[in-house]
């Protein structure tokens, strides 16, 4: 009888997850004997098997997740219900990680049980950033239908919405909603600048749900819905007006509108210049956490225009506002990390580089930075250690630098480009006299030294 509960509750679960949903069916008291933890938040229940700190973060995210969109859409509280959310997948102790599964759904709303699942079972589903997106999308739907029931029929809002509220931005009750989806931009432009592709918005807004999620299909729907909301917020309707009161101005917008606003959307994803967008929201005006947000998707974010976000993030190093400055200082560094994978730098850009990788070293070695961005900085060089030719110099200077831990993670780094054999012994760099270690800084110098016509063509001079 145990290995009949055993696969019951393992193998079954799914299934007996969306039973137990079913408010006729059972309590949700039930649902703590399939699994191990619950979070009970004010209008949510989440149930899960990972582990009860996990779901003490992801709990506190939903519950200030809930208070936001309250706020956004003025929901009144009777009307939020309690909605079950359930995080699947097996905890990473008792379950074989597989790096190579990639579900297919990474969430799904049902209106009708009022339940967010959310499959947990790749470790990139648990990382913070990518869950609270997924949540932040599903909960979107919750609130969307809550206050227009019809959009459970019209997929482009529905979709469309929750992929622009999914990128909400929020610290405790601050919330920010850049509505800028760079994934599902690219997607969006790309598809509609293919001429091979017929599309008609007066008819896509009209498609129906199967249509809409038909394989092949779904991931352009998608972002092309996105793209069509994300016009409509910030061209079309009154920027002036609240976010929320716009929102429901999307409720009465008619098919026959929408469509007849075709050729002003298509020069609106056409003429949409990401780079510029991104540097405008991440250096002009106040600091917020749109701005630190930008400045990070400036870092990580293929296919901008390289010369100008380099000259933007170094502009940025001269920031009064210390959380602008170090975002642009990490955002250089990851920048530099995705360029020598994609293209070889340009002679502007390779000048560029250059300039900032001294002033890089120059702020490792400035006596003002706290330890702590140090060493972020450092675990960020060591990290892409690959551009080898770059950053060899400046890791062989830094073994002599006055602060053990940075000598340490140069060793480190210099250590990864399997160049030549290194010291690699932390308590080495950290706690052995100068003396003792002038030996191998002076293996490295030579070596240097001897390479140095490679370096010399590498980086121009400024």
């Amino acid at each position: 009888m145990e290995n009949i509960h055993l696969l019951t509750s393992k193998r079954l679960r799914p299934l007996l997850t969306f039973l137990l949903a079913v408010p006729v069916a059972c309590s949700m008291a039930g649902c703590s004997l399939y699994f191990d933890h619950r979070y009970r938040g004010e209008n949510f229940v989440l149930y899960s098997d990972h582990q009860p700190d996990f779901i003490a973060r992801t709990g506190t995210e939903v519950e200030q997740i809930f208070s936001g969109y309250t706020r956004l859409f003025k929901t009144p509280g009777d009307e939020i219900g309690d909605t079950t959310i359930v995080l699947q997948g097996e905890p990473p102790d008792e379950a074989v990680v597989d790096l190579s599964y990639s579900p297919q759904l990474l969430g799904y709303y049902l209106p009708i049980f009022n339940l967010i699942s959310v499959d947990t079972t790749a470790p990139w589903t648990r990382e913070p950033e990518t869950l609270r997106q997924i949540l932040l999308h599903e909960v979107a739907h919750h609130f969307i239908i809550t206050d227009y029931p019809e959009a459970s029929d019209r997929c482009w809002l529905n979709e469309g919405l929750a992929g622009n509220l999914e990128m909400t931005l929020f610290d405790g009750e601050n919330f920010e909603y850049p509505l800028i989806n760079p994934p599902l931009l690219r997607i969006a432009r790309r598809t509609i600048s293919n001429l091979q592709y017929e599309f008609s918005l007066r008819e896509f807004v009209d498609t129906s749900w199967t249509e809409f999620h038909q394989d092949g299909k779904k991931e352009i729907h998608y972002a092309l819905a996105w793209s069509v909301i994300n016009f409509l917020l910030i061209e079309h309707l009154d920027t002036s007006l609240p976010l929320g009161h716009r929102i429901k101005q999307l409720y009465h917008l008619s098919s026959e509108r929408i469509g007849a606003l075709e050729p002003e959307w298509r020069r609106h994803l056409d003429a949409f210049d990401l780079t510029k967008t991104l540097i405008e929201l991440a250096y002009k005006g106040s600091p917020n956490l749109t701005s630190i947000w930008a400045i990070q998707q400036l870092g990580s974010n293929d296919g901008l225009d390289r010369p100008t976000v380099l000259t933007a993030l170094e502009s940025g190093f001269a920031s009064p506002d210390n959380a602008r400055r170090q975002s642009s200082y990490l955002s250089f560094l990851r920048t530099l990390g995705r360029s020598f994978r994609t293209s070889y730098p340009s002679v502007e850009e390779s000048r560029l580089i250059q300039k900032g990788v001294s002033r890089v070293q120059e702020i490792l070695e400035e006596s003002a930075i706290s330890d702590q961005f140090r060493e972020t900085l450092m675990t960020e060089i060591t990290h892409s250690v690959t551009d080898q030719w770059l950053w060899i110099p400046t890791l062989v200077d830094l073994l002599e630098s006055t602060k053990s831990n940075l000598r340490a993670m140069a060793a480190h780094g210099l250590a990864q480009t399997h160049i030549k054999p290194t010291v690699l012994n932390p308590r080495f760099w950290r706690e052995t006299s100068a003396k003792d270690r002038s030996g191998e800084v002076q293996e490295w110098k030579n070596w240097l030294n001897q390479h140095r016509p490679v370096f010399s063509s590498f980086t121009p001079a400024n």
